[in-house]
């Protein structure tokens, strides 16, 4: 094969190392280039860059195959106390990605193994970042996440009319409970064979003992509606008013539990 290019010419294409293929389309004054991306997209660099193939194409979707950061204000790093980290809402848009698009991922079954999506606009991080920073998230000290189904049960799809920016807590609040009904069988010589358990942030809260499967349901059941009725008292101030609604309404946690026994 050919060796690497040392000079810079209208045509010369160059393998990058991490944003496919370039073409140089003019050659600029000032040791600079113009160059094309085989995905439509145009940058100018330096000269040097171009030839060791160190240009950023801001459309290749190098995030799950297929996030890309786009052209636009929002940066994927911050800094902060003179330190660069992750920004929340590039956190969040890659972790999303993840989910529906990483096979891999531990919580892929459960999120593109059975159809999750994330809407095309969404693709672009700019868009995503946009849609993030016009949401009430705050500075105080809890942690944010992206929710698509308490404002609208069962819904799959990642875009901006159905998601909400919600504290941690009040998103986790159903996962880990799909194949959990809420009663364990354990058999005791008492005849008091059913555990009624809870998953309250992740651990695993003991209800007591009983007879029979349909008691135990019913202990975490009612458990189940009080739970929900504190957290979203605790994070009133921080949800959308539909999804407070929907937490403290017997009705919707009931209609959520039975849909997740049926799955």
């Amino acid at each position: 094969g050919m060796g690497k290019s040392t000079k810079v010419y209208v045509g010369l294409v160059v393998e990058t190392k991490r944003n496919g293929t370039l073409e140089v389309t003019k050659v600029l004054p000032k040791g600079r280039s113009e160059v094309l991306f085989c995905s439509g997209y145009t940058t100018c660099a330096r000269n040097d860059h171009v030839l060791a193939g160190n240009v950023k194409n801001l459309t290749y979707p190098s995030v799950e195959g297929v996030g890309y950061i786009g052209e636009g204000c929002f940066k994927v790093s911050v800094q902060e106390g003179g330190k660069s980290k992750v920004s929340g809402s590039y956190y969040l848009w890659a972790a999303m990605l993840g989910r529906c698009y990483n096979t891999r991922k531990k919580c892929y079954p459960r999120y593109g193994g059975v159809g999750a999506y994330v809407v095309d606009e969404w693709h672009n991080y700019q868009n995503f970042a946009a849609w993030y920073y016009s949401q009430d998230v705050r500075d105080v000290g809890i942690s944010w996440n992206i929710d698509k189904d308490l404002e609208y049960t069962c819904n799959r799809i990642y875009c901006p009319s159905k998601c909400n920016i919600i504290p941690s807590d009040v998103n986790s609040i159903f996962t880990g409970s799909s194949k959990i009904t809420g009663a364990r069988y354990s058999p005791q010589n008492n005849g008091r064979s059913w555990k009624a358990v809870i998953s309250i942030q992740k651990e695993d809260v003991y209800l007591g003992k009983y007879y029979t499967e349909q008691e135990a349901i019913e202990v975490y059941t009612t458990a189940k509606i009080a739970h929900c009725n504190k957290v979203a008292n605790t994070y009133r101030e921080f949800l959308p008013e539909v999804i407070y609604n929907n937490l403290t309404s017997r009705d919707y946690v009931l209609a959520v539990l039975a849909d997740k026994r049926n799955k």
